[in-house]
């Protein structure tokens, strides 16, 4: 069986591109103007998608790029000194978004396995890591997508109740320092249990459709099922 091809969309501009504003004085008013200069960001090596989500206040940019064959897409991270840089996707799966950055470089977003379930990743120091590996193993709720992180280390994006499959809102705050004294910080050591060694949700259709419409119809296929790539 040929693999699944993700792509149900065209588009004519694959290239992200940074826009920087310029304000320049316009001869005659006394109001400045806004104007841009543009940079692009580059591609992951495909031809069928690829966009810059978000952007901190360093210029440092997050999104997600088709790879070379157009068969899967994984995060990236954008820096004026390195350009595109592919963050993968966490072990065993096939592909990855990423939909948010502070101002640390800290990423955030989703990675997919083949069956169309979803993880919600941090990516920091050069490392993706399964935000469930870093929850109480007794915690009722699965993270599938993550969707912002703010300079604090505090996140949020959709959850799933482990019992009932329900979505709901999830922040997960960083146990540090800073949060020495929050409530549930007690006991770290609980927090490290293996990667995916945490209980798993099958993502059903319904919920599936819900991710579907929470980003997007140009996004609807990432948490359809794929063929693993080589």
């Amino acid at each position: 069986m040929k693999p699944r091809i993700l792509v149900l969309i065209t588009v004519t501009i694959t290239l992200a591109a940074l826009a920087i504003p310029d304000r320049l004085q316009v001869q005659g008013q006394s109001q400045r103007q806004l104007h841009y200069t543009v940079t692009d960001l580059g591609n992951l090596g495909g031809n069928s998608f690829d966009e810059g989500i978000d952007i901190n206040n360093q210029g440092q940019v997050a999104g997600f790029s088709s790879l070379a064959g157009d068969t899967t897409f994984h995060s990236f991270l954008w820096t004026e000194d390195n350009g595109i840089q592919d963050l993968g996707t966490l072990p065993g799966d096939v592909s990855s978004y990423a939909s948010g950055i502070n101002n640390k470089g800290q990423v955030v977003g989703a990675s997919n396995d083949a069956t169309g379930n979803s993880h919600g990743f941090l990516w920091k120091n050069g490392v993706m890591t399964d935000l469930n590996t870093l929850i109480p193993a007794s915690s009722p709720l699965y993270l599938p997508v993550a969707s912002q992180i703010n300079s604090r280390g505090e996140i949020v994006g959709l959850a799933l109740q482990t019992s009932t499959g329900q979505a709901h809102g999830f922040l997960p705050t960083p146990c540090d320092e800073e949060y020495v004294d929050k409530k549930g910080c007690a006991g770290r050591a609980e927090r490290a249990i293996a990667v995916h060694g945490g209980p798993k949700v099958t993502v059903s259709e319904k919920v599936r459709k819900l991710l579907r419409q929470r980003l997007g119809n140009r996004y609807r296929t990432m948490l359809d099922p794929v063929a693993p790539t080589d």
